[in-house]
């Protein structure tokens, strides 16, 4: 059974069955790179996904942390400190 896109690609080239399969090559062709592109998009955008999340583990977590540390240690180191004299 004729492809669809065949028949009328080649009917709009006149018959030149050649030309037709030239065209079909190239798209054969140009789908080999589109995929190779994709699996690079993907494998970048899974880089930047854990730059991300390393980030926050070493950025953002440790000054939350921070939130709570200092006022205990401002309390524990406090009264020796005798500031309000």
């Amino acid at each position: 059974m004729v492809c669809p896109c065949h028949f009328i690609i080649s009917h709009l080239f006149c018959g030149r069955i050649e030309s037709v399969e030239e065209i079909i090559k190239k798209l054969a062709e140009l789908e080999v790179k589109i995929n190779a592109i994709y699996k690079s998009a993907e494998k970048t955008r899974k880089y930047f996904m854990w730059m991300l999340i390393i980030s926050v583990v070493f950025l953002v977590l440790p000054l939350i942390a921070l939130i709570f540390v200092i006022p205990q240690f401002l309390n524990a180191i406090g009264p020796n400190l005798d500031l309000f004299k």
